[in-house]
């Protein structure tokens, strides 16, 4: 098992799109192409962002988190072979969007309004 330092983790590109809830109506949001690559190899992962779990962050800030997200799961022992390539398999929680969220609202301290 490789370590996270190990892989070279780029996101590609993003495509914004309203995605079928097998559950209810379809949700808006963006499927993530991230690369990884090792010395042998490169595969190619999409991450799913949901409009709601990400509401009100910047895109260069929920492509930070896609990253984030993806290093948290190579750290698990997840390896990207593991990946099915199923519509939403890899999908970001909207904690990890309310941890995003509670950092960016925090005013300065040296703020008086």
């Amino acid at each position: 098992m490789q370590s996270p330092s190990e892989w070279q983790i780029v996101v590609l590109r993003g495509l914004k799109a309203h995605f079928k809830d097998p559950d209810g109506p379809s949700r808006p949001g963006t499927d993530w192409l991230v690369a990884l690559r090792n010395d042998a190899q490169e595969y190619r992962i999409v991450v799913r962002a949901y409009a709601d779990d990400v509401a009100g962050i910047a895109q260069d800030r929920e492509v930070a988190m896609v990253l984030d997200f993806v290093t948290r799961l190579l750290g698990q022992g997840w390896t990207p072979d593991e990946w099915k390539g199923q519509p939403g398999e890899l999908t970001l929680s909207g904690s990890q969007a309310d941890r995003a969220t509670d950092t960016r609202r925090a005013k300065p301290w040296w703020r008086f309004w």
